[in-house]
């Protein structure tokens, strides 16, 4: 029996269904290239010197502040900039010398010195004490001031400053012999009023020896 070769025609594709295809294939064709275009490319970590890739750094986070390292202070800078000041050399008080201690006072103590001897013939002691102090505020290394401030405080009874104030006036006297003789009659006669009779003495002593040329 003869086989007679069967022609299998292949299925066609309908024609509805080929003009779908060719009306669509653009819209995809479009779609895929939009697609392409809005995605990022990924870029890979650089690698460092030692060839080992740098991680990638988490966001910061803007809730929170960066933390602040604390900056070296530069102390050897500021030294520089800074002013040592200077400290204060206490000097020794220096005596009067004989020329100082014999000079005029001024206009203004002289005025103050004959106010003050006027109240005290006049029998007013606080009012000459007053206007010696007023001459001392003026002239306050004044040997002859003091001297005078002693003497009113030795008639108003007080010995105690009286012998103070005569012995400052000792320490600028220089070598004024009237000046230093009458402070040591006024240091000998107001330790006699305290009770001390042998501290008048050696004043008195020192008295003696300056009128006989001695030191005192």
């Amino acid at each position: 029996m003869n086989s007679t070769p069967v022609n299998r025609a292949e299925p066609k594709m309908p024609q509805r269904a080929m003009n779908i295809h060719r009306f669509h294939l653009p819209i995809l064709l479009l779609l895929l290239l939009v697609g392409g275009c809005s995605t990022a490319p990924y870029r890979w970590p650089q690698e460092s010197a030692s060839g080992a890739g740098t991680p990638p750094q988490p966001a910061a986070d803007s809730g929170t502040l960066p933390e602040q390292r604390p900056q070296p202070v530069q102390e050897d800078a500021e030294r520089e900039h800074v002013s040592t000041p200077m400290p204060t050399i206490a000097r020794a008080p220096v005596e009067e010398t004989p020329a100082a201690a014999e000079q005029p006072p001024l206009p203004a103590v002289a005025a103050l010195s004959q106010d003050a001897d006027r109240h005290r013939r006049a029998g007013d002691l606080d009012a000459a004490a007053a206007s010696l102090e007023r001459g001392l505020r003026i002239a306050p290394r004044d040997p002859r001031l003091w001297q005078r401030l002693a003497q009113v405080r030795l008639e108003q009874g007080d010995a105690r400053q009286a012998e103070e104030l005569a012995r400052r006036s000792l320490g600028l006297s220089g070598a004024n012999t009237a000046l230093r003789i009458r402070n040591w009659e006024i240091v000998a006669q107001a330790r006699r009023l305290q009770g001390d009779g042998e501290g008048a003495r050696r004043a008195l002593e020192r008295a003696r020896g300056l009128r006989s040329g001695e030191t005192g």
